[in-house]
């Protein structure tokens, strides 16, 4: 099974929202209301922030998809700079998003996608990048730490004012090198 990255245009936007959706569904079971992860609203708000990711254009902004034989397996979007959603330390960037299908958890998938994605910053001379994940998604959490990044102490919760049953969600900011060091 072999693993290509490549950039991403606006044509996978609807691929990217179907992956990042499939992985919320799975990741986030056991701390988001099914009401929320299972309904087409869901779904649409979620294609909508990936086209606005690229209808932006912020300085740097840019996605990457995953591919298995060929087949789309995993996202991700990298940014510079402050956009507003929550405090981007002095001098890094930032690892947006980074989502796989469920089915690929374990193949190298998610390692590959996630240091070819922070390579591009590297070569846009960050030396650092950062990214926030929710508390209680322990399986991120674990594979983020594998990676080598921890969380700096920075927490934000995330009001989700869903009709059916809202919700708060607290995230945690972790921040690492761009570049897998090595030992």
């Amino acid at each position: 099974m072999g693993i290509e990255i490549r950039d991403a245009t606006p044509a996978d936007a609807d691929v990217m929202a179907a992956i990042r959706v499939a992985s919320k569904r799975f990741a986030y079971r056991d701390f988001v209301p099914a009401s929320y992860l299972d309904s087409d609203e869901h779904a649409r708000v979620v294609l909508a922030e990936v086209r606005a990711d690229f209808a932006s254009a912020r300085p740097g902004g840019r996605g990457h998809l995953a591919l298995t034989d060929g087949v789309p397996v995993g996202m991700a979007w990298i940014e510079h700079g402050d956009h507003g959603y929550y405090e981007i330390p002095e001098g890094c960037a930032e690892l947006a998003s980074l989502f796989i299908v469920p089915s690929t958890i374990g193949t190298g998938a998610g390692r590959t996608l996630f240091w070819h994605a922070l390579e591009g910053l590297a070569q846009d001379g960050y030396r650092e990048a950062c990214l926030m994940t929710y508390a209680p998604n322990i399986r991120a959490r674990g594979f983020y730490e594998a990676m080598g990044w921890q969380s700096d102490g920075y927490r934000q919760a995330r009001v989700v004012d869903w009709p059916r049953e809202p919700f708060t969600l607290e995230g945690l900011r972790y921040r690492g090198p761009t570049r897998l060091r090595a030992g």
